[in-house]
């Protein structure tokens, strides 16, 4: 009966003027692109964003889901690739057949310039956006106008010699990845994470200036302030829509998250060389 359920998701959308799961106003990629403009694709991917929330909590779905968004944007903007992966991927996460039955293989291009990150995607994000740190959301260090720690904010100001010891890439989940490594008062860090359907946010890898208790990375009007903390990295900034607009796509966002040291991937030499979106843990 699970084919049948497959069908019902795609029917359940108009037949024509499809709407994606996402904001089309806010895509940025090829793959994104093609979804919004394709009915078809659009009524699979809204098809494939309700079984994965259905799906999401059984062992390795999640993960799965992470190489399946990889799988599905080497696609580019090749609409017969996509519907393809899709329907795929919705048989997958249903146990059902894909409506219309299996599409003949098509040859996945390249895209131009891979061998780097996978462009980041957006998902749907709970109220207030971000990640929610353990205890509830948290005021920018200083109020509303982020003052930075040694002003009189929040966090703890370690030594070079602490600082240093916390060197390394971190994974507080199967979905989250953090690399962090400083040199006197200059430090490297990148934060990448997947969000409700496989969606994500990335900043690549960011050069900050030790400022008080913080190590800040201004880009293009984006301000992420990282401190460290007894028990973990705090990250976060107040200029959500910036960052958005630089790391993010759709409705993915960066307000503040959270990263244990007890997170810390000893697999991983060296966080300056490492890439969550390609690498992992």
């Amino acid at each position: 009966m699970r084919h049948s359920f497959i069908g019902f998701l795609l029917l359940t959308a108009p037949a024509s003027a499809a709407t994606p799961s996402f904001d089309c106003s806010r895509a940025g990629t090829p793959t994104e692109y093609a979804i919004c403009d394709n009915d078809e694709l659009a009524r699979l991917d809204v098809a494939l964003a309700d079984a994965y929330r259905a799906a999401r909590d059984r062992p390795g779905v999640r993960d799965r889901q992470r190489a399946w968004i990889k799988e599905r944007n080497l696609c580019g903007a090749n609409v017969a690739c996509l519907a393809q992966r899709m329907r795929e991927r919705l048989a997958e996460l249903t146990g059902g057949t894909a409506p219309g039955g299996t599409m003949p293989p098509v040859a996945t291009p390249t895209p131009p310039g891979s061998g780097g990150a996978m462009p980041p995607v957006a998902a749907p994000t709970p109220p207030g956006g971000g990640i929610t740190p353990p205890g509830g959301a948290r005021p920018a260090p200083g109020g509303p106008g982020l003052t930075l720690p040694g002003g009189g904010g929040a966090g703890i100001a370690m030594s070079a010699a602490d600082a240093t010891g916390r060197a390394g890439a971190y994974c507080p989940d199967s979905a989250t990845g953090f690399g962090f490594s400083p040199s006197g008062d200059t430090a490297t860090f990148s934060y990448a994470t997947f969000l409700a359907n496989g969606h994500a946010c990335g900043t690549g890898t960011l050069t900050a200036q030790r400022e008080g208790a913080a190590w800040v990375s201004r880009q293009e009007g984006c301000t992420l302030v990282l401190t460290l903390e007894e028990t973990g990295f705090h990250l976060e900034t107040a200029t959500v829509a910036e960052c958005q607009r630089l790391y993010c796509g759709a409705r993915a966002m960066i307000t503040e998250a959270d990263i244990p040291y007890s997170s810390r991937a000893p697999s991983v030499p060296d966080p300056t060389r490492w890439n969550f979106m390609e690498d992992e843990c």
